[in-house]
């Protein structure tokens, strides 16, 4: 087969959306092509009759890179007792663990038990934390006793709140971390675990977005918003178990993220850090059963193209000497949708799959209660 008739097979002419719907419904006489929407949730209609002029959205997800990559992360208790956590810490990196979440770190924990036999330039570590005077110390430490600080990722997560402290709050973690800290180091947080669980997906969306739109605004009025500051974000998204609503409310708060930056001048094309987490209130008693449920929300979270992915075990109080292999079952999915699923092999998996497609757009559309409407008027 020559160039010519290799290219006359994929050279079809598209027809309009218009010319589509009509083409539809001539098939489906007497019903129209509207009879073919699906209702998903609470008034959110879904139709069948996708056509490419309807695909606004995946153009703008894209990570920008080739691949859809993600880290393995897990939680650790860091304050119970650093011995046994630091135990644990260093088996789980032998099988796989690549962004310790460490949790509760007291500035008076012993970091050097803690960090025993871990090199922090080799990994993606995340300090969350209760207040900035531990951020303080940890970094000190860090100066002090590993060498290479500049080469390090991840982030110093301490606790703060949208007030009038938050700017002199910042300005103290910015100056920490600005010298010797790889630039690849998040320290603003905005956790979903703040937002009421009773409320509907939608409203989670609407905090993380008027949370992330008024710390641009403070930003902004102390002269402190630029592109670089943008990347210093990471938020912490719960999964649960209505998948295809969690793709695409993953893709859909992208999108809302990069929207809200343009409102405030920015370009909207540097991309925050998403970390995925599994929300274990849809867990139950039986672990084989949650790790099945784990397994599939983390394919969610992988289709929707998060940054980090956090799957917590199926027993979520195993006794200590089971501890090993539920953690490492956990991590292990992440393992088999890189590796044998592909899932890291296509940027944005979800492109194209009307159903996504217009769930996202959806999902965009539809204002949380704690979230400004006009924001949602600049779209793409």
């Amino acid at each position: 087969m020559n160039d010519e008739q290799t290219l006359r097979l994929f050279d079809f002419e598209g027809s309009s959306k218009e010319a589509w719907l009509k083409l539809i419904e001539k098939e489906i006489q007497p019903k129209t092509w509207q009879d073919l929407n699906v209702t998903v949730g609470k008034s959110k209609d879904v139709n069948a009759a996708y056509h490419p002029e309807d695909q606004i959205i995946s153009r703008n997800i894209s990570k920008g890179g080739p691949l859809n990559h993600w880290l393995i992360a897990e939680d650790f208790d860091a304050l119970t007792n650093p011995m046994e956590c630091n135990e644990r810490l260093l088996i789980a990196l032998e099988y796989g663990l690549e962004s310790p979440n460490l949790q509760k770190v007291d500035p008076f924990v012993n970091l050097e038990i803690l960090l025993k036999g871990v090199i922090p330039g080799f990994i993606s570590l995340c300090w969350e934390l209760p207040e900035i005077e531990a951020a303080n110390k940890i970094s000190q430490y860090l100066r002090s006793s590993h060498t290479g600080p500049n080469l390090m990722e991840g982030a110093f997560l301490p606790r703060m709140t949208l007030d009038q402290t938050f700017i002199s709050d910042l300005k103290e973690i910015q100056n920490t971390y600005s010298e010797g800290f790889s630039e690849q180091y998040r320290w603003i947080h905005i956790s979903t675990a703040d937002t009421n669980k009773n409320e509907p997906f939608n409203d989670e969306l609407g905090f993380i977005c008027f949370a992330f739109h008024k710390t641009l605004e403070m930003l902004a009025e102390n002269g402190m918003l630029n592109e670089e500051i943008i990347a210093r974000f990471q938020i912490s998204l719960h999964a649960g178990d209505q998948l295809l609503t969690e793709v695409s409310r993953v893709r859909a708060l992208r999108i809302l993220l990069a929207n809200i930056q343009k409102l405030h001048g920015l370009s909207g094309q540097t991309q925050v850090f998403i970390q995925g987490k599994t929300d274990t209130a849809c867990y139950t008693s039986e672990s084989n059963y949650n790790r099945i449920k784990g397994a599939l929300i983390g394919w969610a979270l992988a289709t929707g193209g998060v940054d980090s992915i956090n799957i917590a075990p199926g027993n979520l109080n195993p006794p200590t000497a089971e501890w090993a292999f539920n953690s490492r079952i956990a991590r292990n999915i992440s393992h088999l949708l890189r590796m044998e699923s592909y899932m890291a092999e296509v940027n944005d998996p979800a492109s194209g799959a009307y159903f996504l497609e217009e769930m996202t757009s959806q999902l965009v559309k539809i204002p949380g209660k704690h979230f400004r409407k006009w924001i949602l008027s600049e779209m793409f």
